[in-house]
């Protein structure tokens, strides 16, 4: 379910890495969330730019927090690899 959706928990961490989703969107709202949270795709292959409701992400993951907020998360996709997530993981 977690690889279907692009997003991947990371074991007794509060944080989830970023991967390419199976659909275009995905919406995620669970009880006690005050909106959902929100996955969009535009183009295929693998994530070249991402923002997260509105601002421009540069790492390739979230904490659960932010989730949990709720949000967009917008993923463009490309056939040809970019820099995109290469800021180092730090916990």
């Amino acid at each position: 379910l977690c690889g279907a959706m692009g997003l991947f928990p990371i074991p007794s961490t509060a944080l989830w890495l970023v991967g390419v989703p199976r659909f275009p969107e995905i919406v995620i709202h669970t009880p006690g969330m005050t909106q959902p949270f929100v996955v969009t795709t535009r183009g295929e292959g693998v994530i070249v730019r991402a923002s997260l409701n509105g601002r421009p992400l540069h790492r390739s993951w979230l904490d659960h927090q932010e989730i949990w907020n709720g949000g967009t998360l917008e993923l463009d996709l490309d056939l040809r690899p970019a820099n995109w997530g290469t800021e180092p993981l730090t916990y």
